[in-house]
Formats: C-alpha cells, structure tokens, sequence
C-alpha cells in the first residue's frame, strides 16, 4: 500500500540530522576477515507514531479513514529518524564492531574466532531495545557480501559483480535511451574506474545537444575497453598516503615540499578533511607561510586550496630527555603483542658411523605443528650435531616470526651452555654458542635486544635488572612475584593498597619482573576484601528515562512515609500518591502497613475517585515488586513537600501530625507547580480554587464577578481545560529534557550478563558500622530484564527476592 505524503511533507521543516558519509562505511567496513549482514524487518514501521502526530498521516480508503500507529513510508524524515535510533541502538559499537546506514548494518571482525564474540554484543543490543531483523536477508559469518552496492571481502572493496555483468552484457547502444542507460551504470562504477571520464570520451560525447546520434568506432572501441577492463575489475583498499617527490619538486625549498605534503594528503584524503577538523603538528611555520600577504606562484594556489578546510597547526615543541624518550618507544610492546601465545621447539640431533642428522619440532597454538627433518653432509660430533639441530630450528621459528619461544634439547650440555651455567671450553662449540647468541638480522630487533641487554647483568647465577629506584632489582619468576605480591599486598605489614603503589613497592623492595605492572592490576583487582570494601559507585551506570504520563489519572505513583510520632487513631504512617499528569496528591495516615491496607486505600481513594489508572509505580516495600528503588521519583518528591510542610508546621514536642495534613494538601494543591506551570487544582478541575486570602479583603474576581457570571467562567474553563493540559504536558515535557540532558553527562554505562559475579551493595538494616564492608556477595546473575534491573541468585542456586539495579551491584573478579 502507498499512501501520497506529498501536502504533509512540504508542510514538515526539515529534519537536520545527518546520514553517515557511504564511503567512511565502505572504508571502515573493508578489509576484515570475518562479516555478517543484517537487515531491519520492515525498517520504519518497527518506530511508533507520536500520538500528537499520528492523525496527521491519515488516509481515506472505501470504508472508512486510516492513521499509522507505527511511522509510515514516504514521511520526509523517515530516513534521519531511522539513522537517529540506530545511532542510539549502536552507540557503543558503531565503528568499534559494526557500521549501519538506516536498516543495513554489517558487523565486522578481524578474527574469525572472535566473531561469535562480536556478533553477542550487537544482538544484545537489538534484543534490548526489541529490533526485529529480517531472516531472508541477513547472513552471519560470511568472508564476502553486498554493503551499500559494494562488495566487501577481506582483500578489500570490489565492484558489484551483477553491475559489472550488466555492462558486460550489454549491446553496442542504437540510441540515446540506450547510450544514457550505459551512462548511468557507468557512474554507478565510477569508483572503480579511473580517469572514467577521459576512457569514455567519445561515448559521452554522442549525448551533446543539438548533434545527431551516430555510435562511431571509436565509440565502439571505448565500450570493448570497458568491457574488458570490467571483467577483472581493480580491488580498493584503505588508503595509504605516499608520493614520491619528482621532477622539479626535488628541488622545492624544504618549506614548499613540506607543504607540498599537505595539498597531496588532502587531496587524497578529502572526504576525510572535509568532515573533520584536522590537527598538523609540525616544526615548520607553515601556516604562517600560508597566511603571508607576498606569497607568489604555487604557494598562493596551494594556501587557497587549503583554506577550504578546517586545519589548525600546532608546534611540536621541544621534546626533552629525547634518549629516554627513544628508548621506551623502542621497547614497548605493540599492542597486539599482548595476546601472543608460545609456541615450543623440541629438537634433538645425533651423530653415528653412518653419519649425522638432527629432528625438529615446532608447536604453536591452535594446533599448528610444524616438522623438519635433517642429514648433515659433514662429519659432527653429537654435541655438534644437538648445536646445528638448535641453530636449524631457531631460523625455522625466525621464519615463522614467532615471538615467544620455549625450546627444549635433550643435550645438558648444550642447554646449560646456551643458558650460562656452563662454560663453553670447546673450539668448536664455542663458534656454535657465539652463532647461537648471534643478536638477530633485522636491525630493529637487533637494536631493541641490544638496548635491553645493557640494562640487565648477571650477579652469581641471579640476573638482575639496573633500576632508578634502586640500583640492582633481582628478577623473579612466577611462582616468587606470585608470594612477592600477596606479602606486600595482604600479608603480615600489608595494608591493602592499590595497583600502582603495590608496584612501586615491590620495585623498592628490591625485585622486578616484566610484567610487574600488570601482575600487580590483577591481583588488586581480584583481592576479595579489596572488592567487597570498595568505595560505592556514585556516578550513574544507566541513562536517565523520564516517566511521562498521557492523560490525567493514568499513572499514579505510590508510597509510604513514616514512621511518625504516634498521633490520632495511632496512625504512625502515611500512604501517598501522586498523579504523574496532574501533580494532585492523595494522602490518607494509618496505624500500619500491610497488603491489605494498601489495596483498600487504593479501592477508596484512587479507583473510586478518579478510576482506574493504566499503571501505578511504587517503590521498594515489602508490599510491592520494584524494577528500581529510586523509579518513583514523582511520589518521592511529594514525599519532601509533605514532610517539610509538616516539620513546619509542628511546635515543639507536637505529635497532632494528622491534623496538619489537610490544611498542607489544600496549599499544595492550589500552589503552581514548577514542571507544569499551573497549580494541580486547575489541572483536574479547570479552574483556580478559591483560597481563605481571597476572603477578607475580597478578591477581584470575589468582588465584582456575579453567580451567572461566574457560571459562564467556569463553563469557559472547562471547555479551554484541554489545551491547557496540553501547554502544561508540554512543558513538564521539556523541563524533563533538559534534566535527562544534564543528568547524562555523568552516565559511566556499566551492564551485566547472566552468569557474571556481582557483589551487591549492603544497605539498610544490613549496613553495619564504619568498620562494615560496603559490598557483599559474590552473587551470580541469574536474569537481566533490561533498564538496569537483573535478578540475582547465591552460589549455591538460591534466588534472592526482589530485582536488583546496577546502581547497587559491582563485578566481582575470583
């Protein structure tokens, strides 16, 4: 069905909000291993209509009149409302493990064994916020597919091989329908086709005005080329900036090619400078160069073609302890170093009258093993031949760029040699240690060996390291820097510090390790009483949802106050609610709190008043069941309005709360409301109450207002009682907006899956001294119900009652 939007969309302003740029998506999305498509089902319709806006996409069919409840096709801002949600869905993960362009999303890996990884974190997200996909067009864990007309792969972007042979399969045009139609998928190629516009001169060129048409051979020609050069179209890949200096560019003065480089790296990269600002850290006074009034020649073209970007350029500066500064760059790891697993060389190598030979075996992860066998075509001792078995494997494993390594050899000899604990007296074993020693061909890894060796040296059979904090730091293994930790950390004189102080102390106790650091961060972090007495979150861990009511008396929020000084009928508590729409409050004291008591007070005082409402939001009692404690905000704060009137009004040692409580309902209920921007009373009963100021001296409208006058203003404000709910929904509307902005600026996302361990923070009754730990558990999660709110279970399988928000619960590591 389609229904003609042309009057509701010329009405409708524009919305603003922009679409991804489809070439940072095909770029970011290119060249991972491991990809899985996803499309929305029945994209637009899966976002409700404002119920405001609803009427206004009616339609008239045979019977009777239509609206959407859902958001139609066709509306003009389909498009950035979708991209809009999407960006909210995904935020954590777009460019990170997903890109998305409206209802095409791919989720990209660059490990095929990570992928299933990746693929539960983006359908956590859609199951969150209830997406439906479609089946017939996703497919998961695919190397190849279809992303916004483009194929991506592993290799890169490729053209779309159903564009590619459509042209392929075209015949030479007789018209210019048919030379337009070759046109147009020409440009849909275009990406893949360089200098398209001079190959394709001549067939461009039949398209002039005025000329008759005529398909000449060079035309002919052009289009064979083409056909030719589609049938092994190129393969893109992110771009890599280079260029050569050529020609007269040797000879710029080194202000101009430094420029130079600028100009080509925007041109290249264009779209990228065009979306972002970007920073040039230099030494060089470029951009006042640039910025000179005297400028002649190429650098007048190049500063004009670079002004229409936004670059800001900015000193290095002075770098001090430059050496330092080199030598911590040199030896840092890279990045993905750090999931390096070793691999283990076995070699054994054997000399008998029939000659000599050696075996190797190389173990890696995941099941990679590699074999080798030798045969030596010189005589060797057996010593010889375990040397020469070592040295083959050692260029095996430089081969395979394997970075940690743990060789085993049969030969004492030879292992103890090479280790230091025998000396080599041997000619010829000597020049097989010295070759074994050899620091390794690659000038980097020769240099970052070299450099790490001074700082090491060996005192008796210990290695030490030369510190700054001390002179000789002796090295340690794992099972020491294991004992290290726990004594400094939690032992005898221990005092529970922290990762980095812990570190520092071990470093100053004389001991080091090269994972010292990172050893200590995991200990800390999984120190059981480090855990449960850590300081509690004060930060937000889930966005701020403002609870907004329709129409009056359609949510009611629902608590107790007390206990009170015992006052009439022994009523020590306070039952309270509040309508969200209309701030009315309905209050009723009793003597105590029980199921039943609530139940009656809502039969007598909400149902049978005012009906019955959709939802009522309570808090944390015994008496109901809460997704959040601190959700029922609204009756919270007529909970502070009631009370602090009350303290007020109450002298001395008074105890006659109940007395009061009247008199401060009626002052709530006719004093204006800061959300709304009217007084409760006249929400639900369209007029302004008659306070006991207006009595004496009389009011205006006391004053000079008649019966029938009066009769006729209320009958007027009965029938404007819609519009101004409608003002004052609005404006409570953008009041809360402006909260829900502020309040989410301090949001520190934080979220659970079920079977995680959580420690649960001890409140209430439960909370013990100053001594008392703030957190106890460990708890295991048993079910997340999404808002923050989980269940929680024991160890042992028991369930705890009540749900539990992530405000109150922190991991717990073991």
């Amino acid at each position: 069905m389609c229904v003609n939007f042309t009057d509701l969309n010329k009405a409708c302003p524009k919305d603003p909000y922009p679409l991804p740029s489809i070439d940072r998506l095909i770029d970011s999305a290119s060249g991972y291993k491991t990809l899985s498509f996803m499309d929305a089902y029945s994209r637009y319709n899966q976002i409700k209509m404002n119920v405001l806006d609803a009427p206004r996409t009616a339609f008239m069919s045979n019977t009777c009149n239509y609206h959407y409840k859902v958001m139609p096709f066709c509306l003009k801002n389909v498009g950035a409302t979708y991209q809009r949600l999407m960006d909210r869905v995904f935020a954590q993960q777009i460019g990170k493990n997903i890109e998305v362009y409206i209802d095409d999303m791919v989720v990209k890996t660059a490990k095929e064994s990570s992928h299933h990884e990746d693929l539960e974190d983006i359908l956590a997200s859609v199951r969150k916020y209830n997406m439906r996909l479609n089946p017939a067009k996703c497919s998961f864990g695919v190397h190849a597919g279809k992303f916004l007309g483009f194929m991506l792969t592993n290799r890169g972007i490729e053209a779309n091989p159903e564009k590619c042979q459509a042209i392929i399969d075209m015949r030479s045009p007789t018209s210019v329908k048919k030379v337009q139609q070759l046109t147009g998928r020409i440009a849909a190629l275009s990406k893949f086709l360089s200098c398209v516009g001079e190959k394709a001169f001549h067939i461009f060129a039949t398209l002039k005005n005025g000329e008759r048409f005529s398909w000449t051979d060079k035309c002919e020609e052009a289009f064979q080329q083409l056909k030719q050069f589609l049938a092994s179209p190129p393969i893109l890949t992110l771009p890599q900036p280079g260029k050569v200096f050529q020609g007269a560019e040797i000879r710029y003065q080194k202000i101009e090619q430094l420029a130079l480089a600028v100009v080509v790296t925007s041109r290249r990269l264009r779209q990228y400078f065009q979306s972002h600002k970007v920073t040039l850290k230099t030494d060089y006074p470029i951009k006042y160069v640039l910025k000179k009034s005297d400028l002649a020649g190429r650098m007048v073209a190049w500063a004009v073609e670079l002004s229409e970007y936004d670059i800001t350029f900015v000193p290095r500066g002075n770098i001090k302890s430059q050496i330092l500064t080199d030598f911590i760059l040199e030896l840092s790891s890279p990045p993905e170093e750090a999931s390096v697993q070793p691999w283990t060389l076995s070699v054994d190598g054997s000399s008998n009258l029939r000659g000599s030979g050696a075996g190797v075996v190389l173990e890696g992860p995941d099941g990679v093993l590699v074999e080798q066998s030798l045969r030596f075509a010189f005589k060797a001792s057996n010593n010889q031949a375990e040397y020469e078995a070592l040295i083959a494997a050692m260029k095996l494993a430089r081969e395979m760029e394997v970075k940690d390594l743990k060789a085993k050899s049969d030969s004492q000899l030879v292992t103890s040699q090479v280790s230091g604990e025998f000396q080599a007296k041997d000619p010829q074993l000597v020049k097989y240690l010295e070759q074994n020693e050899k620091l390794p061909d690659e000038k980097e890894e020769a240099t970052r060996v070299r450099k790490m060796s001074a700082h090491y040296t060996m005192i008796g059979d210990r290695l030490y390291k030369i510190g700054f904090s001390s002179p000789m730091l002796l090295c340690v293994g794992e099972i020491e820097s294991r004992r290290i930790l726990s004594e400094i950390h939690n032992g005898s004189c221990g005092s529970y510090i922290g990762a980095r102080s812990l570190a520092g102390k071990v470093t100053r106790a004389g001991f080091f390790w090269p994972t010292l650091l990172c050893d200590a961060n995991s200990h800390v972090r999984s120190c059981d009483k480090c855990q449960r007495h850590a300081d509690l979150h004060h930060a937000p861990s889930e966005s701020l949802k403002s609870v907004m009511s329709t129409w009056p008396f359609y949510m009611w929020g629902v608590d107790i106050l007390g206990p009170f000084p015992t006052s009439q009928g022994q009523a020590k508590f306070l039952l309270v609610a509040v309508d969200y729409f209309t701030k009315w409050i309905e209050a009723e004291p009793v003597a105590t709190i029980s199921s039943d008591r609530v139940k009656k007070f809502y039969w007598k005082n909400l149902i049978c008043r005012f009906g019955l409402p959709k939802y009522i939001v309570s808090d944390n009692g015994t008496q109901f069941t809460m997704e959040h404690p601190q959700a029922n905000g609204q009756a919270e704060s007529a909970n502070k309005v009631i009370l602090k009137a009350i303290k007020r009004r109450l002298e001395g040692k008074d105890k006659s709360w109940v007395e009061h409580l009247l008199p401060i309902l009626w002052s709530y209920h006719t004093t204006t409301h800061s959300s709304t921007g009217e007084t409760p009373f006249k929400m639900v009963y369209g007029t302004d109450a008659m306070i006991p100021a207006e009595i004496n001296p009389p009011s205006w409208r006391r004053a000079t207002l008649t019966v029938t006058e009066n009769s006729e203003a209320l009958k007027e404000n009965l029938d404007l009682l819609e519009k101004v709910r409608e003002a004052a929904h609005f404006r409570e509307f953008a009041v809360k907006q402006r909260a829900t902005q502020k309040y989410n600026t301090r949001v520190i996302a934080r979220e659970f899956r079920e079977g995680d361990l959580v420690l649960k923070r001890l409140m209430g009754r439960d909370k013990g001294g100053k001594l008392s730990p703030n957190w106890e558990g460990p708890f295991r999660i048993q079910e997340v119900f999404g808002g923050g709110a989980y269940r929680l279970e024991t160890l042992k399988g028991e369930m705890l009652p009540g749900t539990w928000n992530v405000t109150n619960l922190r991991f717990y590591y073991s």
